[in-house]
């Protein structure tokens, strides 16, 4: 579903590279800001939805999994809010 052009021509925001996918985390070099990491973030939420049945994690399911408030976990994708680094929910 993803990996199909939107139209000819033109890739969907979530398309990858084999070499892309091969990656745990493949993080454009060109995340400036917080807005532009919510686009890594919102592949990575993709990502795992294809390769564990389709479909997405809410944002309560991903709160469980990780102690955060669901609130804050949209904050995270909506690039609002930068999130902790690998391994902090302070």
């Amino acid at each position: 579903m993803y990996d199909q052009p939107v139209r000819p021509g033109v890739r969907h925001a979530f398309h990858q590279t084999p070499e892309a996918s091969r990656s745990a985390l493949a993080v454009d070099r060109d995340v400036q800001t917080v807005q532009d990491l919510a686009l890594p973030l919102r592949k990575l939420r993709h990502r795992h939805a294809r390769q564990h049945g389709g479909n997405l994690l809410t944002y309560r399911q991903l709160a469980a999994k990780t102690g955060w408030s669901h609130g804050i976990i949209g904050e995270y994708f909506a690039g609002n809010v930068l999130p902790p680094p690998s391994g902090s929910t302070s």
